[in-house]
């Protein structure tokens, strides 16, 4: 788990910006442990983000009669950690779990489901911020979720993606689709002009050490 502030706030006269005077940060996130820096809370001056690969929202324990791991995210990551927005991977659901069956309250939730055996993308946003779906961006062949989140100032295009591990004899071609699709879907964000361009999920990169400079990336990122 992991997350981090995005500051919705005016940009001072002295950042700088990058093309159609828009300050783009891209920021993907492959598989592998990143340590959690929340720090102190700045009321809507920021939004914070939280990403949790879940491996199923519904796993239900027998000792204790509840879905642990949904209780977990709704206790700590929302009620402790006060996230604003939770953006979740592998929710293993499908179209037979209605969203009252995972609602957070005070929370929107937006879906694209897989089946309840894998898979699957969710991402949790608080009432206090506007949200659009953006299913322009959502390739039909990637777990995906695309959300436009609209503060006063600024504007935030969040992807949240799951790519599912592959095996080694189709390992080529399917990295080089997912990335062909991805490179055109980033490109369709960017020219959207959004203040900030952010990119979360689990990627299955397989990189043996998160610092390593990913030389391992076998998708190519280095």
């Amino acid at each position: 788990m992991w997350n981090l502030r995005f500051d919705t706030r005016h940009k001072s006269p002295n950042e700088k910006s990058h093309g159609n005077n828009a300050s783009y940060r891209l920021l993907l996130l492959l598989s592998g442990d990143v340590h959690s820096n929340p720090g102190p809370n700045s009321s809507k001056k920021s939004i914070d983000i939280c990403h949790i690969n879940a491996r199923s929202l519904r796993t239900y324990d027998r000792e204790t009669c509840s879905y642990l791991k949904f209780e977990e995210i709704e206790s700590h990551v929302i009620h402790s950690m006060h996230s604003d927005i939770v953006c979740i991977s592998e929710t293993w659901l499908d179209s037979s779990i209605p969203d009252n069956a995972v609602e957070i309250p005070d929370y929107s939730i937006h879906r694209n489901d897989r089946n309840r055996h894998g898979g699957g993308v969710a991402v949790y946003v608080t009432n206090g911020l506007t949200v659009k779906r953006r299913p322009d961006l959502e390739h039909y062949d990637c777990e995906s979720v695309w959300l436009e989140i609209i503060t006063e100032r600024k504007c935030l295009l969040l992807g949240t993606y799951y790519r599912p591990p592959i095996s080694q004899g189709n390992r080529n071609n399917i990295v080089d689709s997912f990335t062909v699709k991805l490179h055109a879907i980033l490109l369709t964000a960017i020219a959207t002009n959004p203040d900030c361009l952010l990119v979360v999920g689990d990627f299955n990169d397989r990189c043996r050490q998160w610092d390593d400079g990913h030389s391992n990336s076998e998708m190519g990122l280095v």
